[in-house]
């Protein structure tokens, strides 16, 4: 990042608790449905950075923060949280992303209050964790409390790749590995254990039941996101994947049927 940039990361008068909001997007504007999540949060009190992959974002008034997106999120995350430490940043940051449809409600302020509230010097904070391929957290959302003398470690082995699969065996499932090595605990808001529990219980309409029993009858490791997307919602995540409508990469049926249906 460069000075002026890293101005807009922190400009050294506030500083409690920063929120970075990291999009990415082929278009030259926020969608709809990022800019409500971003108004929301910021009517709400949160001192909200929009950092993005888009040199000519039309960005509703904000001034964005341009990054390459070298290795995807958690490049950005690593690059933020180098800068921060550089400039002897010592408050909480929270570090989210634009692949999650967010709702604008009392379940996102709840997830954020999760996040603020359980990082510290001792733990990191996120939302979901997922065995899928095997454990580690989703990294739609990260907490970090800079008073942390191990900070500087949760995103440092982060490599500059593209592939989405490659990110999660060299990105996503080292982070917990390496925050655990270095004295780190990580508190996830939706524990696997628990969305699955909510699973059981039946009381979720999920039109893919049969299918998803027999994937958990078989041991097979499940992604929350995509195969729990209505019982993780039940339980207060403030969302759903995006991928459910562009891509379903779990093959389900009976999805929402636009960023709206996510109540």
């Amino acid at each position: 990042f460069t000075n002026v940039q890293k101005s807009q990361i922190w400009n050294r008068t506030d500083g409690e608790l920063l929120v970075f909001f990291v999009h990415f997007d082929q278009d030259e504007s926020i969608c709809e449905v990022d800019g409500r999540t971003i108004d929301f949060l910021v009517k709400n009190g949160y001192n909200v950075r929009i950092v993005t992959n888009n040199r000519n974002l039309n960005s509703n008034g904000f001034q964005p923060i341009f990054a390459m997106n070298l290795g995807r999120d958690l490049g950005v995350y690593r690059d933020l949280v180098q800068t921060l430490l550089q400039m002897d940043y010592k408050g909480k940051a929270i570090l989210i992303n634009n692949s999650i449809a967010w709702m604008n409600n009392v379940k996102l302020l709840q997830a954020m209050a999760f996040l603020e509230e359980n990082c510290n010097t001792n733990t990191v904070s996120t939302l979901v964790e997922s065995l899928q391929p095997r454990q580690h957290y989703q990294s739609f959302a990260f907490a970090l409390d800079f008073q942390s003398e191990f900070v500087s470690s949760v995103f440092s082995h982060i490599k500059n790749v593209r592939l989405k699969r490659t990110l999660i065996t060299f990105g996503e499932l080292p982070v917990g590995r390496n925050a655990l090595k270095r004295g780190l605990g990580i508190k996830s808001m939706f524990t696997y254990e628990n969305i699955v529990s909510e699973f059981n219980t039946g009381k979720i309409k999920n039109g893919n039941r049969i299918q998803i029993q027999e994937l958990i009858l078989s041991q097979i490791p499940l992604n929350p996101t995509q195969h729990f997307w209505r019982e993780i919602i039940s339980l207060g995540f403030p969302g759903f994947k995006k991928n459910l409508l562009t891509s379903n990469p779990a093959d389900l049926s009976f999805l929402p049927e636009d960023f709206t249906d996510i109540t």
